[in-house]
């Protein structure tokens, strides 16, 4: 079976896009082909931290918050 038909059966995306990719690691061998990494900006920080997206949180939404202020 060919590494392509793997690939699809094991749930990995479709065969073209893994050919492509192989393909580009055959031809650039050592090229780290991920995108650079950059910092997340204060936003993409509060959505990941409280799971909230701009579709879910907005101005005028009321959210149930508890806040517990213990001494350092």
């Amino acid at each position: 079976m060919p590494l392509s038909d793997i690939a699809g059966v094991q749930g990995y995306g479709q065969k073209h896009i893994t050919l492509y990719d192989i393909r580009a690691e055959l031809s650039k061998r050592y090229k780290d082909l991920r995108t650079a990494y950059h910092s997340p900006t204060v936003e993409e920080c509060f959505n990941l931290l409280t799971k909230e997206t701009p579709e879910t949180f907005y101005i005028g939404q009321y959210r149930h918050s508890q806040y517990d202020c213990r001494p350092a």
